[in-house]
Order: structure tokens, then C-alpha cells, then sequence
């Protein structure tokens, strides 16, 4: 699997300053687990938080988001 990103600037009308990157490779097998649960919850907010866990073979990446909603 291999994911290419081009950029094109908007000052170059000829269009000739572009150029292409594969971006990194993946880590072979990589697993991911995710924990989440809702803190608070109302009618009109709600707090979340998630742990997320990636790992594979020489790489582990731990991530921590809390989200709030507030509906109005």
C-alpha cells in the first residue's frame, strides 16, 4: 500500500512548481486499541475522553483526546 501527495501553489499560474511524496512507510504488523468512555453527560454538554494504543514491531505510539459537545 503506498498513499502520493502532491501540492500545487496558487502563485504559480504556469503551473511548473509542483512536486510529489510518498509519505512514510507503514509499520508492519501494527495493532491498535482504543478505550473510551463519556465523563459527563447532559442535555446540553457532554465530555469524552479516549486512550488510543498503537504498537508494532519497535514502535508504540499512546494517544489521549477528550472531546466536548456542547449543543445549542
Amino acid at each position: 500500500m503506498a498513499a502520493y501527495y502532491a501540492a500545487y501553489y496558487a502563485a504559480d499560474t504556469a503551473g511548473t512548481t509542483n512536486f510529489t511524496d510518498s509519505g512514510a512507510k507503514p509499520v508492519k504488523d501494527t495493532s491498535v486499541m482504543m478505550l473510551g468512555m463519556p465523563l459527563i453527560s447532559s442535555r446540553y454538554v457532554t465530555v469524552s475522553a479516549k486512550y488510543t494504543l498503537e504498537a508494532g514491531n519497535g514502535y508504540t505510539s499512546n494517544t489521549g483526546d477528550v472531546q466536548v459537545r456542547w449543543k445549542f
